[in-house]
């Protein structure tokens, strides 16, 4: 069995309302494209994700969605800012469409991370767009904050949520917990109050995905591992070939290339989505790669990669750094591994709470320990396994869903899944007994329905908070049902 990298989407530059480029006019670079956005191209854009059971990770320009001109106030424009939050100044006068992405984006968190990307996505000085909103970069050299405290990244932050919080409350949206900043541009350095990463660290990031880059002069502190910047981990990620972010409707050529975040634009998928559930679909031909069940589980895989051994009988957390979990990086790990026509049989001491097959015969198995933080594995723990006919019971089947499974108890009458769910989600079991009671441990966390199938029974859940509700949930079971 091996821990295969996980591997989804990481999509730049969702929330424009308009796609042109405006740049020689002062304004943003945009999409370049004169495709007009409509609620549409998000469905069908989150139809991918559905399709293929994974969570794509999208980064925000949120500026274009201002409907109390936000972006007017004085404290984000000069002279109470260190910035002019948009090219407009204090002069901006915004009126976004009436059909209003956000309520679609909200139910439909379980297959869409509202990642942090800009307001304007650009750095504006006397009406022109400097490229670089988090940042400024020359051509050579690595990038600076634009003022010596960087308060031009607490503005950006601070502006950002109140835009959030004229279409999301404080429980359903508190902050984004990812981050892509526009252009590749942040200032980066882990022994500096003032990186951007120490900015954002304060409003609840921790996950930052950029490309990259062998030139350590542009990111003298990132590694190809990754970087720690205060609470915040940043790893890699990459455009698959003939991609980039002027191009609308691109069919890039088989297969996906190996890395964790694969890097798009939005209009790169327009009027081509079938090509990419195809395309994304051939991850999971490589006995070493998955299709990520959401940002969580990227970086917990892309973690565990290096630093868990698996052994003859035993896997081991040891070598982990405690920073991962010290800053709640890393939870559940996923095994995969071949079986064919058969099934797998684990013995573990950490919980085996989730289980599946593919289509092209590989198993996976997710593993956690119950009783640690986000179900992360700490220590040496027993494991073995072996081929069985036999299907596996009472273990959520999540082929296609992206809850982040923290645990599971098996006793005589009862199951317990621990799990953090996105909004509304549910959750699939095979079973052969009747269900007398679904009890939820968390108020936030409600059961809508169960219905059975003819030998699963599949719970129907609702939550509130777009970045995850944490629940136990009980299935009292009763006698054994035909099957």
């Amino acid at each position: 069995m091996i821990i295969p990298l996980a591997q989804t989407l990481a999509t730049d530059d969702l929330g424009w309302v308009l796609a042109e480029n405006e740049y020689e006019k002062g304004g943003p670079h945009r999409l370049h494209s004169n495709h007009k956005i409509t609620k549409d191209d998000y469905i069908k854009y989150i139809n991918i994700a559905k399709a293929l059971g994974t969570r794509f990770l999208g980064g925000f320009v949120i500026g274009e969605w201002d409907r109390e001109n936000t972006c007017a106030k004085a404290c984000y424009n000069k002279p109470e800012s260190p910035i002019d939050i948009t090219e407009k100044g204090k002069d901006w006068n915004n009126i976004p469409p009436k059909d209003s992405v956000f309520d679609y984006i909200k139910e439909n968190a379980a297959y869409l991370d509202f990642g942090l990307h800009g307001v304007r996505h650009g750095h504006y000085e006397e009406g022109k767009n400097i490229t670089g909103e988090w940042a400024y970069r020359l051509k050579e050299g690595a990038p600076t904050p634009w003022d010596p405290e960087n308060k031009t990244s607490f503005v950006i932050c601070d502006c950002f949520k109140e835009i959030l919080r004229q279409y999301y409350t404080e429980e359903e949206m508190p902050f984004p917990e990812s981050f892509i900043p526009p252009s590749h541009v942040l200032y980066t350095d882990p022994e500096s109050d003032v990186s951007t990463c120490a900015v954002l660290s304060k409003y609840g990031v921790k996950y930052a995905t950029l490309r990259y880059t062998t030139k350590n002069e542009i990111m003298p502190h990132f590694t190809k591992f990754g970087l720690f910047d205060h609470n915040v981990f940043m790893i890699d990620r990459r455009p698959p070939r003939e991609v980039s972010f002027d191009k609308d409707s691109c069919k890039p050529p088989l297969p996906p290339r190996p890395y964790p975040f694969i890097e798009t634009h939005f209009n790169n998928l327009w009027g081509v989505e079938e090509y990419w559930k195809k395309y994304l679909s051939l991850i999971n031909l490589f006995p070493t790669r998955m299709i990520a069940k959401n940002t969580e589980n990227v970086f917990s895989q892309w973690i565990y990669r290096k630093y868990v051994k698996i052994s003859r009988g035993y896997i081991d957390f040891s070598q982990v750094p405690q920073e991962f979990y010290d800053k709640n990086i890393v939870s559940n790990l996923v095994l995969k591994t071949f079986v064919g026509p058969f099934h797998l049989k684990i013995n573990s001491e950490l919980s085996v709470c989730g289980y599946y097959k593919d289509k092209f015969g590989y198993a996976y198995v997710t593993l956690a320990d119950m009783n640690e933080p986000m179900g992360r594995g700490v220590g040496k723990y027993k494991l073995s396994c072996k081929l069985t006919t036999k299907k596996p019971y009472d273990i959520p089947d999540n082929s296609r869903d992206t809850y982040c499974l923290y645990g599971g108890e098996e006793c005589e009458s009862c199951v317990k899944i621990r799990l953090k769910i996105y909004r509304g989600q549910s959750i699939t079991i095979p079973t052969k007994r009747e269900i007398i009671k679904v009890e939820s441990s968390n108020p936030q966390v409600k059961i809508e329905e169960y219905e059975f199938g003819k030998d699963f029974v599949k719970i129907y859940l609702s939550g509130v908070s777009m970045i995850g509700d944490e629940t136990i949930i009980t299935i009292n079971e009763g006698k054994c049902r035909v099957v």
